[in-house]
């Protein structure tokens, strides 16, 4: 108990090591010794300390550094959220997706391009999907000795892969980030003139820009493709889409309300089920409104989670997070599906 106590209270001192030393930071490097020696404490098996180290990370971005110093280090701390994912110690497990859900937020884009099929993988362990023609190992919401801290966890996990998921596969509008460059031609009167051809010139926003085209990668070594587009990450994807709706089928009986009154985690159950009316929706809008035509290998399983759904849809139990439900249900168009 000791040494857990030193070791929560090293991770407090934190705070003021970081507003004292890292305030205003930009540069990546200075901040390797940092994350060098905090990615490991991810996996400590004292909840205080990985409860301090959250709050830690959370003060130090967008607080003192900004998000576009991490970026180089997230690589290192995505190493050890995936064997959080499938760590022997369940609490550890159950963390994880408070860790990932940060890197998330600090840079969605970054975490999808560099580690999607590992991140997939590793919820595949998480949650008990099928990978690779493997047996599944159903991992059912009552399992452990707390109904509320379960679905408690359950929520995180859910709603931290929706918005993965989003990250992942959904086209980014054009922000201000990277407009297209306008030439200016001395024409007298100030007209501006876009060059159709001037986004080919500029330099790449991220290293390896072509690495998606697979060009040095052995077929006997590495049978996967980039995860660098959109595209690519979505073909990915599908591989996981039948063992995802089984799953989320299963999710959904044990979400049915019953007649009792609501329950102290009723929240997190109303939550819950959002979150799996999101990802169905995410499925069919970009599996099933994009490309046309054609029986998808997972009609199955899409069509018996959809009746699962509506079936639960039907029982209109008339509560605030009921009406939350409806209202994303019908964003969806999942009436339609």
């Amino acid at each position: 108990m000791i040494c857990i106590a030193d070791d929560v209270d090293a991770v407090l001192s934190l705070h003021n090591h970081l507003s004292l030393n890292f305030n205003g930071v930009t540069n990546s490097t200075a901040l390797s010794p940092l994350i060098t020696h905090l990615a490991p404490l991810i996996l400590d098996t004292s909840s205080p300390v990985r409860g301090a180290l959250l709050d830690s990370l959370n003060d130090l971005s967008p607080n003192y550094v900004p998000r576009e110093s991490l970026f180089p280090h997230l690589s290192t701390l995505l190493l050890y959220i995936q064997s959080a994912m499938t760590h022997i110690h369940s609490p550890v497990r159950s963390d994880s997706t408070k860790f990932l859900a940060w890197t998330i937020d600090i840079g969605g884009e970054e975490v999808v391009r560099s580690a999607w099929t590992k991140i997939l993988a590793s919820y595949a362990g998480l949650l008990g999907w099928t990978i690779k023609g493997e047996e599944k190992s159903r991992i059912q919401l009552s399992r452990g000795s707390s109904i509320l801290g379960n679905v408690v966890v359950t929520c995180r996990h859910i709603t931290t892969l929706y918005t993965f998921l989003s990250a992942g596969m959904l086209q980014k509008r054009e922000t201000g980030h990277r407009k297209a460059k306008v030439v200016k031609y001395a024409t007298g009167n100030g007209i501006e003139i876009q060059h159709s051809l001037m986004e080919a010139y500029l330099l790449p926003t991220h290293s390896a820009p072509f690495a998606y085209l697979n060009l040095f990668s052995s077929p006997l070594v590495e049978g996967q493709v980039s995860s660098h587009d959109v595209p690519s990450r979505r073909t990915q994807f599908e591989g996981y889409i039948s063992s995802v709706l089984s799953y989320l089928y299963d999710l959904t009986a044990e979400l049915v309300p019953s007649e009792m009154s609501r329950r102290g985690d009723q929240t997190q159950v109303d939550e819950l089920r959002v979150s799996v009316v999101r990802i169905l929706g995410l499925i069919k809008m970009v599996y099933r409104e994009d490309e046309e035509g054609g029986k998808k290998k997972w009609d199955k399983e899409w069509k018996r989670c959809l009746a699962k759904m509506n079936s639960l849809m039907e029982m209109k139990a008339r509560s605030v997070g009921s009406r939350k439900l409806f209202r994303e249900w019908e964003l969806a168009g999942l009436d339609s599906a």
